[in-house]
């Protein structure tokens, strides 16, 4: 009986989980108007990534002491 309302509810969770094959579009960069869809989402990463690293500007202070890490960009 245990058995038997465990896959009761498995089985909204197994066929409304979301598939592989539908594509999301992202925000499309200008240099990437051209891209296929299966590619936009490489381009806006790239894009984003490289905004993000020429201008994100880093204190002196983190540059004399030689600090290092990471940096976490979190969108809204």
């Amino acid at each position: 009986m245990k058995k038997f309302i465990f896959l009761l509810l498995l089985i909204p969770y197994v066929t409304f989980s979301q598939e592989d094959s539908f594509f999301e579009k992202p925000p499309v960069f200008p240099n990437c108007e051209a891209s296929e869809i299966e590619s936009l989402q490489n381009c806006f990463d790239a894009n984003v990534l490289n905004h993000i690293y020429n201008t994100f500007k880093t204190p002196e202070v983190v540059s004399e002491e030689k600090y290092s890490g990471e940096v976490v960009v979190l969108l809204k």
